[in-house]
């Protein structure tokens, strides 16, 4: 498929008050109806093996505010990784969503399906990259995941930024450690560890 400009559509997952863009060119959006595009994103909204991992994040999300941290993917144009720390409900970063540039959606675009979709963890970051964009994403992502609750104040901590000089020991930690990029796993790492209680309860169950 040729390239070109994109064209984006707000769909809603059905039966539910969610939703996220369908980004596509113009030869594409003829080939598929919005009915279409509506059914492939309520397919995918949501994956399995992230399941279990939204109502730790909507727990974090419930706080007045929120820290979180960004990693770059290996190869450009570099999506970024977003980690939600919140340390009342997750001892360790919980991976919240891939935030793709718009020039990383083109280029995924060119490939079949040739539809882009915002699901639970892919949000597209609109303008160029910057820390008010990113933040901004992370805003639309958690308004389109959790469509009920308020966001909260969003304080951005990019990598390697965070991370203090002296603190040589987590600097190694993290430059030998890379997320897979949105390439090979589409819905992100899923390191985290959840509270102890949770676990408990999981464990009685």
């Amino acid at each position: 498929m040729s390239g070109g400009a994109l064209v984006n559509l707000d769909v809603k997952v059905n039966g539910s008050m969610q939703h996220g863009r369908a980004f596509l060119t113009l030869e594409a959006l003829r080939k598929m109806s919005e009915e279409a595009i509506g059914s492939l994103l309520s397919a995918r909204f949501v994956e399995e093996d992230d399941a279990a991992r939204l109502p730790l994040l909507e727990r974090a999300l419930s706080q007045p505010s929120v820290t979180i941290e960004t990693y770059p993917g290996e190869i450009p144009p570099h999506e970024l990784h977003a980690y939600v720390v919140a340390p009342e409900v997750s001892d360790a970063p919980i991976f919240a969503c891939v935030l793709a540039p718009l020039a990383l959606v083109h280029a995924l675009a060119t490939e079949p399906p040739h539809v882009v979709l915002e699901t639970a963890t892919f949000q597209v970051i609109d303008g160029n990259v910057t820390n008010s964009t990113v933040i901004s994403a992370i805003e639309s992502w958690a308004r389109r995941v959790w469509p009920a609750i308020r966001v909260p104040a969003v304080r951005l901590s990019p990598w390697p930024a965070h991370v203090e000089a002296a603190d040589k020991g987590a600097a190694l930690y993290k430059l030998l450690w890379f997320p897979p990029t949105v390439r090979t796993v589409p819905s992100g790492p899923e390191t985290f560890s959840p509270p102890s209680d949770l676990a408990d309860s999981e464990q009685a169950a």
